[in-house]
């Protein structure tokens, strides 16, 4: 497993995005990403291009649960690469990102 670079060849932009999945979007076409340590030692490496396709394949499961445009989803992770399954809503399309390793619960309200 290598680390992401902590330097990354595109142009950095700074909050000129519209919302969340945009910055996402626009990062997953470089080469950087999540890099998780414990005790110094590389635990696990989360690229942002992966991020994104895990995220646009768990928002295809959440609508394919019911869950609409709009609506609300509560989400419980553990401190885990995983964690990092934040929402990202835009126009008509739900995005949640995270690891492989997340324990979801889900509660619609």
């Amino acid at each position: 497993m290598e680390a992401t670079p902590t330097q990354n060849k595109m142009q950095l932009r700074q909050a000129d995005f519209s919302s969340l999945a945009d910055a996402l979007d626009y990062a997953a076409q470089g080469e950087t990403g999540f890099n998780f340590y414990r005790g110094g030692k590389l635990r696990a490496v989360l690229p942002y291009a992966t991020l994104r396709k895990k995220a646009r394949i768990l928002a295809r499961r959440l609508c394919g649960l019911g869950v609409e445009r709009g609506g609300r989803v509560g989400l419980v992770a553990d401190t885990d690469p995983g964690f990092i399954k934040v929402p990202y809503h835009q126009g008509n399309r739900l995005h949640h990102v995270g690891g492989d390793q997340l324990q979801l619960m889900m509660v619609c309200f």
